[in-house]
């Protein structure tokens, strides 16, 4: 007989579906206007600012008669945007700088592993053998999606930042999550969580506020431009491609991420979230033109295998 959560379980994989959707458009967004000349830390700020304005009516909304109790909200949006947000962020393109983006990309994900970790040790919640087979497997499927064939050159510097971004990736899941497990593995509630649109749109926005500071005392480098965008023969202002990247993937990915997880957990959540890379590699081939090698549809498909291993855990 299904649980009375499987409804709630359903709608989460839809979330976390959605949410992997929005981020993979991210690249195939930002590309051109990298391309026509905006750095990366002005076109991930334009993201997340338009992002938490977007989500400020929503968020004031679940506000209301909680007011006083937004001092305990603080902290935990405050890591949540300084951990899952600008962190993640300003780790990975610190890393790129001196590896490839594809390694730097494979070192982030292994943030996944790290959520199985934290779930394990902190929480002292059981994770099947199947779980770590299914890690495994989904993310070896990356590393074919990702043609990740050239690991020579590596610098100690890069993948160090790779691996905070790892960290700052684990964080985007462990710190969404609200729900706890009971010993009948029923999921109930310990405390009031921070409402998931108050924890987008604050997140958002202190992680903008974040990468401002950086950009504003050089650590970041910043330039923006005005010059129309070309997106596969369709020509698009940069207000429209900022309005995408703002609405899409940062209003919608980062809403519908935190409720997938407060839905699924973050162990389901993060792996679902592979479903990513797919999105980008897809819409990259169909969008800009960079056409998918046979080894990628393979590495897809071993993607969806691991997830679908992960799932009948759960």
């Amino acid at each position: 007989m299904p649980s009375a959560s499987a409804p709630a379980r359903s709608g989460g994989v839809v979330f976390a579906l959605l949410s992997a959707c929005a981020f993979g458009l991210s690249g195939t967004i930002v590309t051109p206007m990298l391309g026509a000349g905006w750095s990366p830390a002005a076109a991930v700020t334009v993201r997340l600012s338009i992002g938490a304005i977007a989500l400020a009516p929503w968020a004031l909304s679940s506000l209301r008669g909680r007011w006083r109790q937004c001092h305990r909200m603080l902290l935990t949006v405050a890591i949540y945007g300084a951990l899952a947000v600008a962190g993640v962020q300003f780790a990975y393109f610190q890393a790129v700088r001196t590896i490839p983006v594809t390694v730097a990309l494979l070192l982030e994900y292994l943030g996944l592993i790290l959520v199985l970790v934290w779930l394990r040790l902190r929480r002292q919640q059981a994770v099947a053998w199947q779980a770590w087979a299914g890690a495994v497997v989904a993310l070896t499927g990356m590393v074919l999606v990702l043609q990740l064939d050239r690991l020579d050159q590596l610098d100690l510097r890069g993948i160090g930042w790779g691996l905070a971004a790892a960290v700052g990736l684990a964080a985007y899941f462990v710190l969404a999550d609200a729900p706890r497990a009971d010993p009948n593995g029923e999921i109930k509630q310990v405390s009031e969580p921070v409402p998931p649109p108050v924890l987008a749109a604050g997140g958002l926005a202190l992680g903008s506020l974040g990468l401002l500071v950086l950009s504003g005392v050089g650590v970041l480098p910043w330039t923006v431009t005005t010059t129309p965008l070309d997106y596969g023969g369709l020509t698009v202002p940069w207000w429209g491609a900022a309005l995408a990247l703002g609405g899409i993937s940062g209003a919608l990915a980062y809403a519908t991420g935190i409720l997938a997880v407060r839905r699924l957990g973050p162990r389901l959540a993060a792996f679902l979230a592979l479903v990513e890379v797919l999105v980008a590699t897809a819409t990259a081939a169909l969008v800009l033109g960079q056409a998918l090698a046979p080894i990628q549809w393979v590495g897809a498909a071993v993607v969806i295998a691991g997830i679908v291993i992960i799932r009948r855990t759960q």
